[in-house]
């Protein structure tokens, strides 16, 4: 027997979130898996190569007991930061055009093909990559803000920082927001996350806790290899006044890339999370479950006028009940 699809726009409790979260990937893992593979894999193998160029500049500097770092470290950890920035946009665009996917497609994300993919996750990864645009501006402004309250005196930073922490909280609503409900700009979703989010601050903090530490564990498990590794790396490059083996460079670009993907790919966890989240608030607050039952009541009449189809309209009404 199938399973009842999920409704993301769904008023739950905490424990029905987190199953709703659970039920949803261990409905649909294959096809996620199968295309966070695609795209995170190379990206994984690029930073496994900038990882493997700032581990040799840092070993290169404690071998010469530098206290400056070199230009190529520095250069090799914003790039690497910078693919994971990427890499974290292009993850949440596959996520939630996965999720639009799974709630319109009449079989869901099963047998689903790139083709059919494609349209709804490039219009989402545009509009990822420009709210990530926003949001920087934003973390630079609050940023700059410190800085400046700071340079009065540092005990208001014991308000600023909480506070900013707090303000902070509902911006994860603001990808699920803009990019789940399709028709709003960048703006009006940020708007709509403050609207949503202060009422439902609880749960957010919650989920984005209970998921990020899953995810952390798993991560902390999937990484004891590369722990492992980056040890005997230390070891044989200090022996060798900072030059490793070339085996051992070999296995620790192998050992970086499979942490890098396995930390992506990881991360999905708490998107799928923060996304059934964004529905409980959207339904509890705006009553979504309610408009679109409405809806589809007004929209019987209108389909239904010369040839109103009986069981049909049974299905309907029985949506209207739960008004």
């Amino acid at each position: 027997m199938e399973k009842e699809r999920l409704e993301i726009f769904r008023e739950r409790v905490f424990g029905d979130k987190l199953n709703a979260t659970f039920d949803f990937v261990r409905e649909n893992w294959r096809p996620m898996l199968k295309y966070m593979t695609y795209m995170m894999l190379p990206l994984a193998c690029v930073a496994g190569v900038l990882m493997k160029g700032w581990m040799s500049y840092y070993m290169n500097m404690m071998v010469a007991k530098q206290q400056n770092p070199e230009v190529g470290f520095i250069v090799s950890y914003g790039l690497t930061i910078l693919v994971y920035v990427f890499a974290s946009l292009l993850l949440a665009s596959l996520v939630y055009s996965m999720m639009r996917i799974y709630r319109e497609r009449k079989d869901r994300l099963k047998d689903l093909t790139y083709e059919e993919l494609k349209p709804t996750f490039w219009r989402f990864l545009k509009r990822m990559l420009l709210l990530g645009l926003c949001f920087l501006v934003l973390y630079i402004l609050a940023f700059l803000l410190i800085i400046l309250i700071a340079t009065l005196t540092l005990w208001s930073l014991l308000l600023t920082v909480p506070a900013l922490i707090i303000l902070a909280m509902p911006l994860l609503y603001w990808p699920p927001a803009y990019l789940l409900d399709e028709d709003l700009s960048v703006f009006a979703a940020l708007k709509k996350s403050y609207r949503l989010g202060f009422p439902t601050w609880g749960g957010i903090f919650l989920i984005a806790l209970v998921l990020g530490m899953l995810s952390m564990v798993i991560s902390s498990v999937v990484s004891i290899p590369w722990s492992v590794g980056f040890f005997s790396y230390l070891m044989l490059s200090e022996a060798g006044e900072g030059q490793a083996p070339v085996v051992m460079e070999f296995v620790m670009y192998l050992l970086n890339v499979v942490q890098s993907y396995c930390t992506l790919v990881v991360s999905s966890l708490s998107l799928v999370g923060m996304a059934f989240q964004y529905g409980h608030a959207a339904d509890k607050i705006d009553g979504i479950t309610v408009e679109r039952n409405i809806e589809n009541f007004e929209h019987l009449g209108d389909n239904n006028v010369d040839a109103p189809d009986v069981m049909g309209m049974n299905s309907e009404f029985d949506d209207f009940d739960k008004l």
